[in-house]
């Protein structure tokens, strides 16, 4: 699990590579691969490097090998970031980034690094201080424009297709991850599966960027409280003696004289209008023939004519099975 990022800075076209350390120890390791990185895709050799005082950067190992590449090594003064603005800024802006990132997802902490290297993927891929307004750093590094039609929104929910060497007849063709990155080797993206808490890497998927997943979020309903029958009935119940210059106030027995009074009288007014009723009009039921040849018409297509009805003989159909 790491707990530190290491960024490198190109001064020249700002371009950002980040790696992840368990330890401050790794620095030297790390740099030695970065060293290796560029000098080979570049061709060209590394002439200075900035760094603050930290043990890190100012371990004898380093400052020897930093002596054996005829490499400068140029450190600030105690307790003065700016003079080394440009990492200071790129690390404070990858720090709230990321931090964005994860509450817009509702990821826990532990996915920091993902979001750090999401970060930075994005920021080679925007516009930065000091470069052409039009120009990127990964187009001042490789000389191409990037592709940001991939693009997608960080902790979306994701359908990843499942190969088919990797499940049954009966199994689902489908499963639901989570985007968390971009892959820098590999042409598809970084997704979090729940059930095996793996990071995997997949082209095949359908991101729904507009869908909200409950499953990310922890709501909490509360069921409301019902009264009680007997506070129900209290409330019903009133007194007759405050109601008497009530003027809309009508006695209990009037309302139940009034009520079986309107049931028999709808009951009268449903049986007449009933009885009132014209059938004249109504149609009578059509009666259903049945079919002269029955088992025939549907199958064969000839016509049958009425004069040689008696001497018809039905044809006789193979069932091709």
């Amino acid at each position: 699990m790491a707990r530190y990022f290491l960024i490198f800075v190109d001064d020249y076209s700002r371009m950002c590579f980040v790696y992840f350390l368990q330890s401050k120890h790794q620095t030297f390791k790390y740099f030695k691969e970065f060293k290796k990185l560029v000098e080979n895709q570049k061709s060209k050799k590394i002439k200075n490097v900035r760094s603050d005082n930290g043990g890190e950067f100012c371990s004898t190992e380093m400052e020897d090998y930093l002596k054996r590449c005829g490499i400068v090594h140029q450190k600030t003064n105690g307790y003065t970031p700016e003079q080394n603005g440009v990492s200071e800024r790129y690390n404070r802006s990858i720090v709230e980034k990321a931090r964005c990132l994860l509450f817009d997802a509702h990821l826990p902490k532990s996915f920091w690094t993902e979001a750090v290297n999401t970060t930075v993927y994005m920021k080679n891929r925007s516009p930065a201080a000091g470069l052409d307004s039009d120009s990127t750093p990964y187009e001042m590094w490789t000389g191409r424009k990037p592709n940001v039609s991939h693009l997608r929104i960080f902790g979306s929910p994701v359908m990843v297709h499942i190969p088919k060497e990797k499940r049954r007849k009966w199994d689902k063709k489908a499963g639901k991850v989570y985007l968390v990155g971009y892959s820098d080797n590999i042409k598809g993206y970084r997704l979090y599966d729940p059930e095996s808490r793996k990071i995997i890497v997949a082209r095949d998927v359908v991101v729904m960027e507009n869908v909200s997943d409950n499953s990310t979020t922890a709501t909490l309903v509360e069921d409301k409280e019902q009264p009680e029958p007997e506070e129900l009935s209290e409330l019903d119940s009133t007194d007759v003696g405050d109601n008497v210059n009530d003027v809309t106030y009508i006695p209990s027995e009037m309302t139940s004289e009034s009520e079986d009074s309107l049931n028999e009288s709808s009951a009268s007014i449903d049986t007449t209008a009933i009885a009132q009723l014209d059938t004249s009009n109504v149609p009578e039921k059509r009666v259903r023939r049945k079919p002269n040849y029955y088992g025939y018409t549907n199958m064969c297509v000839e016509e049958v004519t009425e004069l040689n009805l008696n001497m018809y003989q039905p044809p006789i159909c193979q069932l091709i099975c």
